[in-house]
């Protein structure tokens, strides 16, 4: 064998190498970060999963290390594949992350559910808050998982990469906004009064906008859609050392 096959050979294998060490390393990093969704305070909640309405957290309960959390969870955001691949890996994890802020009252979160929403997210694009009106009940429906574990689909559609995983939600979104009989539609909450189908119109007509526009800020820059927040509108990360937005105080 020659002195340059060699040389060709032992090219690639460092480059395999070093591709492989980077791969490693990334992977470590995104389990310390999952590690840090797991908060140092105990659960305030009490035995059935929740906070009383208006509840505080006890003395005893640090709020500067639930800031810990929130910057894994942002820092999360931006690890796309190679973070959906580690998160998918901790949808059962119990360990308490934090508390988050609804109508109803305060609730826990696991570090799962945490896992399962950032993964969510990053799929499902624009359902990060405050991204679209949200008017109407099934607007948050998972295209295509067809009742299959989040864990499995992932893992089913990791190849084609989150970039046109996004397109292609997006596409299903707007299809499912265009088809929809606002005759039919429920309400946001069960409870609450329908606005008036000139409304529902206007509101949809928005929705199918940002989402035109939000696919061809995609196309042309060539990245997936980095999501933001993972509050929701009847659910806000709470008991944080900066003020944050109530139902309950």
């Amino acid at each position: 064998m020659s002195k340059f096959v060699l040389l060709l050979v032992g090219t690639f294998l460092l480059a395999d190498y070093k591709i492989a060490r980077a791969e490693s390393e990334s992977d470590d990093r995104i389990r310390v970060l999952v590690g840090y969704l797991a908060s140092k305070n105990s659960s305030p909640a009490t035995g059935d999963g929740r906070l009383y309405t208006g509840a505080e957290p006890p003395a005893s309960y640090s709020t500067r290390e639930q800031a810990v959390v929130f910057l894994a969870i942002q820092q999360l955001f931006q690890e796309r594949e190679a973070g959906c691949d580690v998160l998918v890996e901790h949808l059962k994890d119990k360990r308490y992350s934090y508390c988050y802020d609804a109508p109803s009252g305060i609730y826990d979160r696991s570090v799962g559910a945490v896992c399962f929403d950032i993964v969510r997210l990053n799929i499902y694009c624009y359902q990060d808050l405050g991204v679209l009106r949200h008017f109407t009940g099934g607007q948050n429906f998972l295209h295509e998982m067809g009742g299959k574990e989040l864990s499995t689909w992932w893992k089913e559609h990791r190849k084609e990469g989150l970039l046109k995983i996004q397109l292609r939600m997006i596409d299903h979104q707007i299809e499912w906004f265009k088809n929809l009989d606002l005759e039919k539609a429920p309400s946001v909450h069960p409870h609450a009064k329908k606005p008036p189908i000139e409304t529902l119109q206007e509101l949809r007509a928005i929705n199918i906008r940002t989402l035109e526009a939000m696919k061809a800020e995609i196309n042309v820059t060539k990245r997936p859609y980095r999501p933001k927040s993972i509050d929701q509108p009847f659910g806000r990360m709470t008991f944080l050392p900066w003020a944050t937005a109530s139902f309950n105080k």
